[in-house]
């Protein structure tokens, strides 16, 4: 079966003047710094995106620590709930990797995440923030001032 299957993607751009700050009380956000840190953020991603733990542990490995990557755990009372990445190249901030998993959504922590790598890529001196979506998650990055600057097209198999 060939690819004749496409979705539009968003692509979404903040400045720090539109940006827009969010929090959860009891969430509690750090930057990870270490490789259990890592593995903790990697199955979070792993289960937010239904993707393999051993995928996401390729993704976030120690190596990328202090080139520009920064990966972000958010728990609540000690438990992982959320993860995030934010990758600075120059003035620009990256931000990927949002992921909550089925559990812990509808409490606010994906965009209190997202939040708070924006947050920390503007105090670095970041003048902008960049982001593709989905459809689906478009109006929690719209909440935290993100607009729609481009379209991206996803080309995939059609489902049997």
């Amino acid at each position: 079966m060939g690819l004749t299957a496409w979705t539009a993607l968003p692509g979404m751009a903040v400045a720090p003047e539109e940006f827009v700050d969010a929090t959860v009380g009891r969430l509690v956000i750090a930057r990870v710094g270490d490789k259990g840190g890592l593995a903790e953020a990697a199955q979070m991603a792993a289960a937010g995106f239904g993707s393999p733990v051993e995928m996401m542990r390729g993704l976030l490995v120690s190596e990328l620590l202090g080139i520009g990557m920064a990966f972000y755990l958010g728990r609540v009372e000690g438990d992982p709930v959320a993860t995030a990445v934010g990758f600075r190249v120059g003035d620009d901030l990256g931000i990927f990797g949002v992921a909550t998993p089925p559990e812990h959504r509808r409490r606010g922590y994906g965009a209190a995440i997202t939040a708070h790598a924006v947050r920390s890529g503007f105090e670095t001196g970041a003048d902008m923030a960049w982001l593709q979506t989905s459809p689906v998650a478009e109006s929690i990055y719209r909440a935290l001032g993100f607009r729609h600057v481009v379209s991206h097209a996803m080309l995939a198999r059609p489902t049997p």
